[in-house]
């Protein structure tokens, strides 16, 4: 599923359906939901690890903000759904079978 969505960007959808464009929206949009329920369960794997200590850095957030794209806001905010996740099993396994969203697991 992923390939198909990464392999397709930037594709010509000229002439689509409605139809055809919202099928293609809800399995974008199911697919990001995927990655970000993964990037929760990873960052809270690497943060029980506090892998992040490795580099020097003070904070699991601010190697995040540094390393990645991320601001520090939302890497404090993805820090603290990981460590919510990764210590709460029937909340993980929710997430993990998309009974709850990442955004749901965020304001939990």
């Amino acid at each position: 599923m992923f390939v198909s969505v990464i392999d397709a960007k930037g594709e010509d959808r000229t002439g689509w359906s409605g139809a055809a464009l919202s099928g293609r929206l809800v399995e974008l949009v199911a697919a990001e939901q995927a990655i970000r329920a993964e990037v929760i369960r990873c960052a809270g794997q690497w943060d029980a690890q506090a892998a992040w200590a490795e580099d020097g850095a003070l904070s699991a957030s601010s190697w995040l903000a540094h390393r990645t794209n991320m601001t520090k806001a939302d890497a404090s905010v993805l820090v603290r759904t990981a460590r919510l996740v990764h210590g709460n099993e029937r909340t993980a396994k929710a997430l993990a079978a998309g009974d709850i969203s990442p955004a749901h697991a965020e304001i939990a």
